[in-house]
């Protein structure tokens, strides 16, 4: 799984299940389909960081309604990070960001779910 320091672990928890609707299958491990967050309190975590750069920036989900999903995680108290926005055939894509500004990509990859909506 990906592993995400976090400054307040139930701050995270009701982002992970309540915005981004995902089980909780133990404490602090969230399931995405067939791969899992896991969220460690650490009152020194820095996230907020810019979006480009070197070294990890983001971690992305793939979803197969890039709108749909984008706008059911704010509607359900997440913070947008940016709108959804199309790459020619190939992606439609967002971000939004977790309780301590860590980006989080909202992917609808065409090779994976079809074509793009037009």
């Amino acid at each position: 799984g990906v592993v995400v320091a976090a400054r307040d672990l139930e701050a995270h928890r009701r982002f992970y299940t309540g915005a981004l609707g995902l089980e909780e299958t133990a404490p602090g491990a969230f399931r995405c389909g067939t791969s899992l967050f896991v969220v460690r309190e650490d009152a020194s975590a820095r996230g907020a960081v810019a979006r480009d750069g070197l070294g990890y920036r983001y971690t992305t989900i793939q979803v197969f309604d890039c709108d749909g999903e984008h706008a059911g995680i704010l509607a359900r108290g997440g913070a947008e990070g940016a709108r959804p926005i199309t790459l020619g055939k190939t992606a439609r894509f967002s971000f939004v960001r977790d309780p301590d500004g860590n980006w989080i990509e909202i992917s609808q990859r065409a090779s994976l779910t079809g074509p793009l909506p037009s």
